[in-house]
């Protein structure tokens, strides 16, 4: 019990957000009074258009996540689905992973056969009446990954 009377629980409802534990940590650390540091700033601009000799080493490791996400589409686990579906609208958004990474990324998901491809096209499709459960957010983000695809 800490000297002021604040109890603080953090808890993860659903899901495997990657920075949960980083952001609990830092409400952690609030509620405690420690400061932390702020952020590194830098003045150093992304380019919006990869190097090209950097585009291949990209694209390999995109293409790995490709089937990693693959692997995560499998399991008939709604969280494990729903982290799988959050890579693939990462891996698919040129503004998150460039415009050469989301290119390759999308053209292997439309390629005829793509198992990934052909699950997030039933997830759209195969979708009856609208319903507020767990796989409306898997719709909405199989929805978004065909937007970035197009």
């Amino acid at each position: 019990i800490y000297s002021h009377g604040v109890i603080v629980e953090v808890q993860r409802r659903s899901g495997a957000s990657m920075l949960f534990v980083q952001d609990s940590q830092a409400i952690l650390d609030v509620v405690q009074g420690k400061r932390s540091k702020p952020p590194e700033t830098s003045n150093a601009e992304i380019p919006l258009v990869s190097v090209p000799e950097n585009d291949n080493d990209d694209t390999k490791v995109a293409l790995t996540s490709l089937n990693f996400a693959e692997k995560m589409l499998d399991y008939n686990r709604n969280d494990t689905t729903r982290l799988g579906l959050q890579m693939l609208s990462s891996l698919t958004d040129p503004d998150k992973m460039g415009v050469g990474t989301s290119s390759s990324v999308s053209t292997a998901l439309v390629t005829e056969g793509n198992v990934v491809g052909g699950k997030i096209f039933t997830m759209v499709t195969a979708r009856g009446r609208p319903v507020e459960d767990a796989f409306d957010e898997q719709y909405d983000l199989a929805m978004s990954i065909i937007a970035n695809v197009l």
